[in-house]
């Protein structure tokens, strides 16, 4: 028996409806068999409680949620819907940790995120099951989202990779949330460890490009961008938006101008990080979806639809390239809200290069507040601005 994978999304008003067309439509590719876990990626339109509640008596399995800033339905990005991702397991097994509360460190939610890796590796060899991965998923404006990446890093053997992505709550930047069969909680967040005897193929990238000269961080403090050579950091972002013609009437527009135009970090001539703006202090400061170190090098970055497009299905080859000799059952895509913007109504172009990569296989996922690739080339492991794409093994 071969690992099997279904893929959909709905939209529609009423969350019970809404949700059963996704499941039916997805459950369809599993053969009439049930799924062993189900992702389910939900627009804050339909309150996560909800959606789990119900989901229960539909699904059998694990079932992991969370709030997406846009969901992808195979062909295109769509809002104020729900997508589903099913696994029916062929050669291949899991096991999902609890929904743990977030943390600045991210060392107590790493240890209780990576506590059942043991058992299953031990399980997982018996059956020759040597492949393996995590998908972790947490609350993608808390600064200890990215920590637990790191500190998870640490704990998982060195080349086991590690994907997810940050709740999204529609762009609003307020609260987003993640949840886990019943559970659903903010400033949280769940992980399942996988264990399969085909290796899962992950591919990354982002394709913007720095503009303006590069400034330093004079003052920052964890995720808190104060400074920018010297200056409060929201002055230089609005000296950014004079040049470039964009209008900041109101908050909405402030908000805006941090998702589109992201700080990049340079190590040396290389852009090695990018990290969204999500809110604005009252001294000027920028409140950044993961850390930026003071006397770091950076640049605003921007990126155009050609050039994502682009990334995406460079991204997508990877991930096929690193399946090996392995046949793909389905594609999982976390894609940044700030691609959605800036490709817009041509979002389906992004999802169209994955697809000439995979071809007919089931392609599924969500917009995130920031991405997790933890692979080999790519060790740091928490990104922005990035299409993350997963080959599930057959």
């Amino acid at each position: 028996m071969q690992t099997v994978c279904g893929s959909a999304a709905a939209r529609g008003d009423a969350t019970e409806e809404t949700l059963g067309e996704a499941l039916a439509s997805a459950r369809a590719a599993l053969d009439e068999r049930e799924p062993d876990l189900t992702l389910l990626f939900a627009s804050p339109e339909h309150p996560l409680q909800n959606v789990l509640a119900a989901a229960r008596g539909k699904l059998a399995g694990t079932v992991i949620a969370c709030s997406t800033a846009g969901e992808i339905d195979g062909v295109d990005m769509q809002q104020g819907g729900i997508a589903a991702f099913m696994f029916a397991w062929g050669n291949a097994q899991h096991r999902a940790e609890p929904l743990t509360p977030l943390e600045a460190d991210g060392e107590s939610a790493a240890i209780a995120l990576t506590a059942a890796h043991v058992n299953l590796s031990a399980s997982a060899r018996v059956e020759g099951q040597t492949a393996g991965i995590s998908l972790v998923f947490g609350d993608g404006l808390h600064p200890g989202f990215e920590a637990l990446v790191a500190k998870m890093r640490q704990r998982l053997p060195p080349h086991h990779a590690v994907v997810g992505g940050g709740a999204g709550d529609g762009g609003r930047l307020e609260r987003t949330f993640v949840g886990l069969d019943g559970a659903v909680a903010s400033a949280a967040a769940t992980a399942v460890h996988i264990a399969s005897a085909s290796p899962w193929g992950v591919g990354v990238g982002h394709g913007a490009e720095p503009i303006g000269e590069r400034m330093t961080v004079t003052k920052a403090s964890g995720n808190v961008v104060h400074e920018l050579d010297g200056r409060p950091a929201l002055e230089v972002y609005r000296e950014l938006a004079e040049r470039r013609g964009i209008a900041l009437a109101d908050d909405a527009a402030v908000k805006q101008l941090l998702i589109e135009y992201e700080l990049g970090i340079h190590f040396f001539d290389d852009l090695a990080r990018v990290r969204a703006g999500v809110a604005t202090m009252p001294d000027g400061s920028v409140v950044c979806a993961g850390e930026v170190p003071e006397g770091a090098s950076v640049s605003f970055v921007h990126g155009d639809p050609e050039r994502y497009v682009a990334a995406a299905q460079a991204a997508a080859q990877s991930a096929k390239d690193a399946l090996g000799q392995a046949e793909v059952a389905g594609v999982l895509v976390i894609s940044c809200v700030t691609r959605g913007i800036v490709i817009g109504e041509r979002y389906g172009e992004e999802v169209a290069a994955v697809r000439r990569v995979f071809g007919d296989a089931p392609v599924g996922g969500f917009l995130s507040y920031g991405e997790v690739a933890r692979v080999r080339g790519k060790m740091d492991g928490y990104h922005n601005n990035s299409l993350v794409v997963v080959a599930v093994p057959r």
